[in-house]
C-alpha cells in the first residue's frame, strides 16, 4: 500500500507548501479527492503545516447539496479550519453547457476568496486518473499540443498560485486512504452517468489501459512531464524568434522576410505564437497557420488577409504582416468622396484638406495646372475603378490599379485612393499620388482653357 502521507509530506516539503507563515485554500466538494487533500493538509506537522482555509461551491444542482453543505460547516468546526461557502444560484444556472459554467463559476469564486482570506494558494484534488482522462479527452478531441501537457502541477493563479498536490497519486490510492483514516465523504451520483465523455473516459477506457499496463497512470505522468520540459525550451527559442521578427507588438506587426527565412517547423511554431498572443481565447486551427504559411512564403502574392475567427484577421503586406480587429465596412464621405467640382469653390476631402479647381493661380496649395476644353465639364472628385489610367510624360498611360502595386500602397488603404476626372472619364491627377502630364495638343484643342486644380490644408475652428 502507498505511504500517501509520507510521499505528500515530502512533495509539499519539495514545492515550500510547508510554511506556517502563508495560506492554502483548499477547493472543498466533499468528494473523496478533495476531503483527503483536506486531511493531508490537517495532518502536517505543526510547525510545517500552512494556515488552512477551505472553500465550497453549493451549486444548488442536486437534492443532496443542501445536506452536504451542512455536514461540511460542522467539519470545519470539529477540525478548526475556515470554511467560506458560495452559492451558485438556480435563476442564473444557463439552459445548456452546465457544466462549464459550474466550471467557470467555481475559479471564479476561487479567485475571489483566495484574495478575501489572502491566501497564497488554492489546491484542488485533481489526481493521477484526472489528468488521464484530461489528456486522453484533448487528443480525442483534437487541438494544440500543449494541452497534452494535461492539468498542470503548478500555475499561476489570481494573487497566487493554483497547485494540484495529488496529481502523482491514483484516485485507488486516495480511497483507500479515505478508508483507512475513516474519513466520510460524499458521492455525485451524476459521476455515474454515462452521458459524459469524462465518466466514460473514467469507466470504460482508462480501466482497460491500467489492464494493458498497470504502470499506466505513471507513465502518463512522465509523457506529460517531457513534453512540458520540451515545450519550455521550445517556448524560450520562439521568444527571441519573436524579439527578432516582430517590429512592433501594438498593433501586431512584424518582418516578412525575417520571417520567411525561418525553418519551416520554425514557422509553423512562430505563427502559432503569434495568434495566441493576439488573443489568446482564438482556437488555432493548423488550417490557418498552413494558410499563414503559404501567405508569408509566396513570393508572386505580396498582399492577402486570412479571417482568423472572432473578429480578427491576418493581413500580409508586401514585406510586413500583421493581425488586427476586423473593422466595420463602412464607407464614409471623408474616405470616398464621390462630388463635382464647382468653379472657384472649395470642397472638403478629409476632415483636414480641401480641393477645389480654380480659373485664377492661387497663392498657397498644391497647384496642378490643367487644359480643360467646355466638354470636359463637370470634373469630379470619385474613388478610382478598375479601368481608370493616366497619362505618363511619355504619352503612354498607366493604370491606377498598376501605380498603387508600384507605390506598394496596402490593400487595406486601396480603398480610400481617390482620382480628379473629367466628364468623359480622363484622369487629371490619382490624389496624393501622382499628377497626369497634358502637352501641348491638349493647349492648342479650340476652347482649351488653363484651371487650377488644388489641393490645401484647412483646419476647422477649434481643431
Amino acid at each position: 500500500m502507498v505511504n500517501l502521507q509520507g510521499k505528500f509530506l515530502i512533495h509539499a516539503r519539495e514545492m515550500g507548501w510547508t510554511n506556517p507563515n502563508k495560506r492554502v485554500l483548499i477547493a472543498l466538494s466533499g468528494g473523496v479527492d478533495s476531503m483527503v487533500l483536506l486531511h493531508l493538509f490537517l495532518t502536517l506537522p505543526e510547525d510545517e503545516r500552512p494556515q488552512i482555509s477551505a472553500v465550497h461551491i453549493h451549486h444548488h444542482l442536486r437534492a443532496a447539496s443542501d445536506q452536504e453543505a451542512t455536514a461540511l460547516k460542522a467539519l470545519s468546526v470539529r477540525q478548526h479550519f475556515q470554511l467560506i461557502i458560495r452559492d451558485w444560484a438556480p435563476e442564473v444556472h444557463p439552459k445548456s453547457g452546465i457544466e462549464a459554467a459550474a466550471r467557470h463559476f467555481r475559479y471564479q469564486q476561487y479567485g475571489g476568496v483566495m484574495e478575501d482570506v489572502q491566501a497564497d494558494w488554492v489546491a484542488t484534488a485533481h489526481h493521477a486518473d484526472d489528468q488521464a482522462e484530461t489528456i486522453l479527452m484533448k487528443w480525442v478531441r483534437g487541438g494544440e499540443i500543449a494541452q497534452l501537457r494535461g492539468i498542470l502541477p503548478v500555475q499561476s493563479f489570481g494573487s497566487g498560485e493554483l497547485i494540484r498536490p495529488l496529481l502523482s497519486f491514483s484516485k485507488a490510492d486516495l480511497r483507500d486512504y479515505a478508508m483507512n483514516q475513516g474519513l466520510t465523504w460524499f458521492e455525485d451520483a451524476t459521476n455515474q452517468s454515462q452521458e459524459m465523455t469524462r465518466n466514460r473516459m473514467r469507466q470504460q477506457v482508462i480501466p482497460r489501459l491500467k489492464v494493458e499496463n498497470p504502470q499506466f497512470l505513471a507513465h502518463v505522468e512522465d509523457y506529460a512531464g517531457q513534453l512540458t520540459d520540451l515545450l519550455e525550451v521550445a517556448n524560450l527559442q520562439i521568444e527571441r524568434l519573436l524579439a527578432i521578427i516582430l517590429t512592433s507588438a501594438h498593433p501586431l506587426v512584424g518582418s516578412v522576410v525575417v520571417l520567411s527565412g525561418c525553418t519551416d517547423a520554425q514557422q509553423r511554431l512562430v505563427i502559432q505564437a503569434i495568434l495566441k498572443q493576439l488573443n489568446p481565447e482564438l482556437s488555432v486551427q493548423t488550417s490557418q497557420v498552413a494558410a499563414i504559411q503559404r501567405l508569408i512564403t509566396n513570393q508572386y502574392r505580396t498582399q492577402g488577409t486570412i479571417d482568423l475567427g472572432h473578429g480578427w484577421r491576418f493581413f500580409r503586406e508586401y514585406d510586413q504582416f500583421g493581425a488586427e480587429k476586423v473593422k466595420p465596412d463602412v464607407k464614409s464621405e471623408q474616405s470616398s468622396p464621390d462630388f463635382m467640382l464647382k468653379l472657384n469653390h472649395w470642397y472638403r476631402l478629409s476632415k483636414f484638406e480641401e480641393v477645389g479647381l480654380m480659373t485664377s493661380q492661387p497663392n498657397t496649395g498644391d497647384v496642378q495646372q490643367v487644359w480643360l476644353t467646355p466638354s470636359a465639364f463637370p470634373v469630379g472628385v470619385r474613388p478610382w475603378q478598375p479601368g481608370d489610367k493616366y497619362r505618363l510624360a511619355n504619352g503612354h498611360h498607366q493604370a491606377v490599379a498598376r501605380l498603387m502595386v508600384n507605390d506598394k500602397v496596402p490593400q487595406s488603404q486601396r480603398n480610400s485612393v481617390n482620382v480628379v476626372s473629367t466628364h468623359d472619364g480622363t484622369i487629371l491627377q490619382v490624389i496624393h499620388f501622382r499628377r497626369a502630364t497634358q502637352n501641348a495638343a491638349d493647349q492648342r484643342q479650340t476652347g482649351s482653357q488653363p484651371y487650377y486644380l488644388v489641393l490645401r490644408q484647412h483646419y476647422p475652428k477649434g481643431d
